[in-house]
């Protein structure tokens, strides 16, 4: 499924993909056709399930939704075609933006080798080499929490965030919104504010470190937008970019290959997410 994916977030223009113009420069027949190709992937993956499915051992989610089918419990709810939209958007929103926020950090560590020794001292301190990250360990670590904040905030890998639309008609800072207006907030503008961040376009973790080192937030890093209606997997990303961050460079070193230049820790492609362009790195064994 994930060639799939990746060939399908990369057809995407940004902003230009939310607007009635999509349908004149994008390419539409690509678009639905990679989204039924997606489709088949997903109804194959039940059907494997089902052929080895165990009531007394739930692995995943298909599990579960076999069982809950089989069991008649709100059958209006759990339809096959429910189920495989979950599974795509569980693929769109949560598998494209979390590899891509960890291709950033790892530009900003090949960037920063300072910053990456200190993430990496701090992890030899409270998880060693013995173990895998845990959740837990999370409190313990701030200069590696705050790494991962400025990550987020540098880097946001959804510049606009996600489509709302107002259910009335409203004024906002003197102008009139009709209802059913299409709303976008430009969550990257905000992020690289320098009236919200000194020096923006610099990564500096220690901006989210108060004087006693300990983390601080501001109201005004917002990389899952804001509101009732913020990323519905904003606690799991963080989940997921902590550990997997964290088991990187617990295991790794990264550094540039001798002879090429730094990876741009700025400038990326913009489509359905913001991705880094194509970069070489080394990972050397610790």
């Amino acid at each position: 499924m994930l060639p799939v994916l990746e060939e399908f977030m990369q057809l995407g223009e940004g902003a230009l993909s939310l607007t009635d113009l999509a349908r004149f420069f994008l390419p539409l027949k690509k678009i639905f056709a990679l989204i039924d190709k997606f489709y088949s992937l997903a109804r194959q993956e039940v059907e494997r399930h089902r052929q080895s499915f165990d009531p007394t051992d739930i692995r995943d989610f298909i599990d579960l939704f076999i069982k809950v089918t089989q069991e008649g419990q709100d059958p209006e709810i759990y339809t096959e075609w429910n189920v495989f939209r979950i599974i795509i958007d569980l693929y769109l929103a949560g598998t494209d933006t979390t590899s891509n926020t960890l291709r950033w950090s790892l530009i900003h560590m090949v960037n920063q080798p300072d910053v990456q020794k200190r993430v990496q001292q701090e992890i030899d301190q409270v998880i060693g080499q013995g173990r895998v990250a845990k959740m837990e360990d999370k409190a313990r670590m701030p200069f590696t929490e705050a790494t991962i904040l400025e990550v987020f905030r540098m880097s946001t890998v959804v510049t606009l965030g996600v489509p709302h639309a107002t259910s009335e008609t409203t004024k906002l800072g003197g102008y009139t919104i009709p209802k059913g207006t299409i709303i976008l907030g430009d969550l990257y503008r905000v992020l690289h504010d320098k009236s919200n961040f000194e020096d923006p376009y610099k990564f500096k973790p220690e901006r989210w470190l108060d004087g006693d080192g300990k983390v601080t937030k501001s109201d005004k890093l917002i990389p899952f937008s804001i509101g009732p209606r913020l990323c519905l997997g904003k606690g799991l990303a963080e989940m997921e970019s902590f550990i997997f961050f964290t088991t990187l460079l617990q295991n790794f070193t990264f550094k540039v290959p001798e002879g090429e230049k730094p990876p741009d820790g700025v400038k990326g492609f913009n489509a359905a997410t913001f991705s880094p362009y194509a970069y070489n790195v080394c990972a050397v064994r610790r």
